[in-house]
């Protein structure tokens, strides 16, 4: 199982993508070479590892609460993140709080997804070279794009992501593919749903 490998981050990028590869060579299963192997692409370029939280799951109806991004050389953060709570402009379901605990209440003093502070920021900070890894980031990228869309801005391009959630389910498929899922099968520890 892939579970099994492990990648010692500790001495350095070149170390560790030697590791990859030759994790890479030891599984057999196309199932599971064509995802990492998409993964590694990524790798050789700048990475943001981000997430979004929302009002509900209608790109129609609901709208991004919460944008957070963590960029990557590689493996390796920089130290650079984006974070930015933002004001829907609308209510938010009960059972929607419960999941991320952003209240309505406590959006409403934030900007709006149209201020420069939002919008030109987080553009700014994922740049056009970027890989955007997100877990889920078809639903990700349907909100982001959305919101774009209501500015009359350009969609962030399909080929710019790769879904760790689509990568899960390739390689251990039938488990379940939730980041708690995860977290469990690593051994990671994950506490609340805050996105940083």
């Amino acid at each position: 199982m892939l579970a099994d490998y492990v990648v010692d981050t500790s001495r350095g990028e070149e170390d560790a993508r030697a590791q990859v590869a030759a994790i890479l060579k030891d599984v057999r299963s196309p199932e599971w070479r064509r995802p990492a192997k998409q993964a590694i692409k990524g790798m050789k370029k700048r990475n943001i590892v981000f997430d979004t939280e929302t009002t509900g799951t209608s790109v129609f109806d609901d709208r991004v609460v919460e944008i957070a991004c963590v960029e990557l050389d590689g493996f390796f953060p920089t130290g650079r993140t984006f974070q930015r709570y933002i004001n829907p402009k609308r209510d938010i379901p009960a059972e929607v709080v419960a999941v991320h605990g952003l209240t309505a209440d406590f959006l409403k003093d934030f900007p709006t997804f149209d201020d420069p502070e939002i919008c030109d920021a987080f553009m700014e900070f994922v740049g056009d070279d970027g890989i955007l890894i997100a877990h889920n980031a078809e639903f990700d990228r349907g909100f982001l794009n959305a919101e774009l869309s209501r500015l009359n801005r350009p969609p962030l391009m399909k080929d710019r992501f790769i879904d760790t959630l689509e990568m899960a389910r390739k390689m251990f498929p039938g488990a379940p593919a939730s980041l708690n899922a995860l977290c469990k099968r690593f051994s990671i520890s994950l506490t609340g749903h805050g996105n940083l």
